[in-house]
C-alpha cells in the first residue's frame, strides 16, 4: 500500500459516521487536549479515541497498544515514542511517518 492509501484509511478511522466530527475551542494560555491521557478534572468516557491506533493501522494492527492508550500503568509520552523506536522488528523507525508526528507532537 502506498503511503496516500495509508493516510485515507488512518483519516477515515478517526471519522464517525461519515463526519469529521467536532473541534474543542477554548480560551487560554493551554492547548486543548485533542488527544492522549486525560488532564487532571476532565471526565473519562468509554467512546474516548487513540489516535495513534487509528492514524497507524499497520503499526498497530490489532486497534489498541497506541501511544497513551489507557492501561494500568501510566507510560510517559516520550518513554513510549522511545520504546516503540528502539522495538526489536523496527517497524516504527521505518514508518514513513511515524517518528516525523511523534517528534512534532513532542515538539507542540
Amino acid at each position: 500500500m502506498s503511503a496516500t492509501e495509508l493516510m485515507a484509511w488512518g483519516l477515515a478511522n478517526l471519522w464517525d459516521q461519515g463526519g469529521e466530527g467536532s473541534y474543542a475551542v477554548r480560551h487560554g494560555r493551554k492547548a486543548v487536549n485533542d488527544f492522549g491521557q486525560l488532564r487532571r478534572g476532565d471526565v473519562a468516557t468509554l467512546d474516548r479515541h487513540n489516535f495513534f491506533e487509528k492514524a497507524f493501522p499497520v503499526l498497530f494492527p490489532f486497534g489498541f497498544g497506541g501511544i497513551e492508550a489507557d492501561r494500568p500503568v501510566r507510560v510517559d509520552f516520550v518513554e513510549h515514542v522511545q520504546w516503540a523506536l528502539q522495538y526489536h522488528d523496527r517497524r516504527f523507525q521505518r514508518h514513513e511517518t511515524f517518528p516525523f508526528v511523534s517528534f512534532g507532537i513532542l515538539q507542540r
